[in-house]
């Protein structure tokens, strides 16, 4: 199930398994141009189609957000690009959080409008390689 990367869709995966956070996110791009997609668990993940941008937890139960990660790349072929949440207050190797696809760590809590704005970023940028490559 490898989704053309050129598609216009701007579908995000939220995966977290707190409800009010999902709700948060829909309620905010409900009139946006973004697709969101919500699910609770990386098992849930892995029964979607490929999006093209993941916000995934990592304190998610029985599949962390690493292995969720990882399930993503094998079912995909390639990484997927992903903006990690945490509340462990933790430094990752950036080396391993680029070669898992990780743009961005967000420390719990964090301002809503910042995911927003890096979630649109990515967008924006995904707009400016299709555009230089064509």
């Amino acid at each position: 199930m490898h989704q053309d990367r050129t598609t216009p869709a701007n579908k995000v995966m939220i995966v977290e398994d707190e409800t009010l956070f999902q709700e948060l996110i829909q309620d905010i791009f409900a009139n946006e141009s973004i697709e969101i997609t919500c699910v609770s668990t990386g098992m849930d993940a892995l029964k979607h189609p490929e999006h093209r941008l993941y916000v995934v937890d990592l304190g998610l139960p029985k599949m962390d957000g690493f292995a969720t990660l990882d399930a993503l790349r094998q079912q995909f072929g390639h990484t997927v690009p992903s903006i990690i949440i945490t509340g462990y207050d933790k430094h990752y190797d950036e080396k391993f959080l680029h070669d898992s696809g990780v743009l961005h760590v967000l420390q719990k809590p964090f301002d809503i409008g910042h995911l927003k704005e890096l979630i649109y970023n990515h967008f924006n940028a995904d707009k400016l390689d299709q555009q230089r490559s064509a």
